[in-house]
């Protein structure tokens, strides 16, 4: 018996245990459970009622848990075969079919994920695939029915575990070779396996529908751009009494407002654009006189207000981020600057 199968007859037992026996029902008819018992009822019914779900879901686990036990697998390729050969190689070890890459190890692209860009009538993205050497993407319809995708780097290995009943199938994913496991158990889950042309990824698609339905999904996939996380700046000193009042972040500029216990308020701005935001000072202050000064060792223009009731405009830009920043604020040039100094890139 596997130490697998073992822990989960034992699992499976402790389960019955707590269960209450019919002689203790019929002692006390007012017998109340433990929340405990009812949550674990609750998650069994919803098996009951989904079993497709808990298939796949389990599949995942299982490829899931052989991914991070891959490295014990020693495959049995000479140092001559990986010079003379590039790609996946399929290998059978102990029930699983591995499939372990062969050839020199390429950098994941910035910003790209591969994923289906058809999928049947009512199924929907759950679970978005991020940029990085394993990417997962989980789609799911009315029914609970999950199609579960995956794209492997050549980074690592992929091991999947297949049924007695289970029936490989050579097939092609567009021109390129392809494995489709079959099984023929009823409500199983079947597993297509293909590489891209360029024999350096591996994807894996698993689902309950038919081999001809995952063949389409699978001629679907495409490279998608993903944008990049937007870097966001901000003051990381304001004078005391300031606390932030709103934030306003759109693709062409970003403001944030601070308050403080008078009322005054602080406008903290940056853009790619930096017309505007010497067009906003000028507008607003035709008849202040500019200084130059330094901020972090760069030229900045301080528009410094002697009026009380005016606002003093501290604006500079950094070239090698080609971000230009404008702050607004009552308060004197020597604070604009140490506000304008501490500002970072929080994100």
């Amino acid at each position: 018996m596997t130490t697998l199968k073992a822990a989960l007859q034992e699992a499976y037992f402790m389960e019955l245990e707590e269960i209450p026996s019919e002689e203790k029902l019929s002692e006390d008819e007012a017998l109340t459970f433990s929340s405990a018992f009812e949550r674990k009822m609750k998650k069994l019914i919803r098996r009951a009622d989904h079993p497709i779900r808990y298939r796949v879901a389990q599949a995942a686990a299982c490829l899931l848990l052989a991914a991070l036990l891959s490295g014990c697998t020693v495959l049995a390729v000479s140092p001559e075969a990986r010079a003379a050969f590039v790609g996946w190689v399929r290998e059978v070890y102990e029930g699983w079919f591995v499939y372990h890459y062969i050839g020199k190890e390429q950098a994941v692209p910035e910003n790209v994920v591969f994923c289906p860009t058809w999928m049947p009538d009512g199924y929907e993205l759950i679970v978005e695939p991020e940029n990085r050497a394993h990417m997962i993407a989980i789609y799911e319809n009315p029914e609970e029915d999950i199609i579960l995708f995956n794209c492997y780097m050549n980074t690592e290995s992929m091991n999947l575990q297949i049924g007695e009943d289970t029936q490989l199938i050579d097939t092609y994913v567009s021109n390129i070779s392809a494995d489709l496991y079959i099984d023929n158990t009823s409500g199983a889950v079947n597993h297509l396996v293909w590489e891209d042309e360029n024999k350096q990824r591996i994807f894996w698609i698993t689902s309950t529908l038919d081999g001809e339905t995952m063949v389409k999904i699978a001629e679907s996939v495409e490279a998608q751009e993903v944008p990049k996380p937007q870097v966001v700046y901000q003051p990381t000193w304001i004078p005391e009494g300031y606390s932030e009042l709103n934030q306003s972040i759109s693709d062409d500029q970003v403001v944030i407002v601070y308050r403080n216990d008078e009322g005054y308020l602080l406008s903290f701005t940056y853009t790619k654009n930096r017309e505007s935001v010497s067009a906003y000072v000028l507008l607003d202050n035709q008849e202040t006189d500019v200084q130059a000064v330094l901020v972090g060792g760069k030229t900045a223009d301080l528009y410094l207000e002697q009026q009380a009731d005016k606002a003093s405009v501290l604006v500079w830009g950094d070239d090698e981020k080609g971000v230009f920043f404008a702050m607004s604020a009552h308060c004197s040039g020597e604070e604009l600057i140490k506000i304008a100094e501490s500002v970072e890139a929080v994100q």
